[in-house]
């Protein structure tokens, strides 16, 4: 079910990373650094309705806090890299990702440091 859920929020954040279509804005958001980036706005709010009948919906791609390098590494790659504002240990590319906090490591993975972040999304 983790698989699904991933699928379907990346399939989400897809639709941003290939941007400049019709109908599409970009937002105007503060970066790391303190500078303003204008970011793709996905096609939400999305809702997701998982196997068991749990609707998820989400409604900003604002604060991106990524569980795996994998997941990093092709979030930055659909321009949501400035979204994103923590990540795992495993998270080192590209560069700017080895920068970010840090939440822990797959399995062992800190509830606490996830959620002071105040992330929208959970990838």
């Amino acid at each position: 079910m983790r698989r699904t859920v991933v699928t379907l929020i990346l399939a989400a954040l897809l639709g941003a990373g290939c941007g400049g279509g019709v109908g599409e804005s970009a937002s105007t958001t503060a970066d790391a650094t303190g500078g303003t980036t204008a970011i793709p706005t996905p096609g939400l709010p999305f809702v997701y309705v998982s196997a068991d009948g749990v609707a998820t919906r989400v409604e900003s791609a604002a604060r991106i806090v990524t569980l795996s390098g994998d997941m990093t590494e092709t979030i930055f790659a659909l321009g949501l890299g400035p979204n994103v504002v923590a990540a795992d240990l495993s998270s080192v590319y590209p560069e700017a990702a080895a920068t970010l906090p840090k939440v822990g490591v797959e399995f062992m993975l800190s509830a606490e440091a996830v959620l002071a972040q105040a992330p929208t999304v959970v990838i």
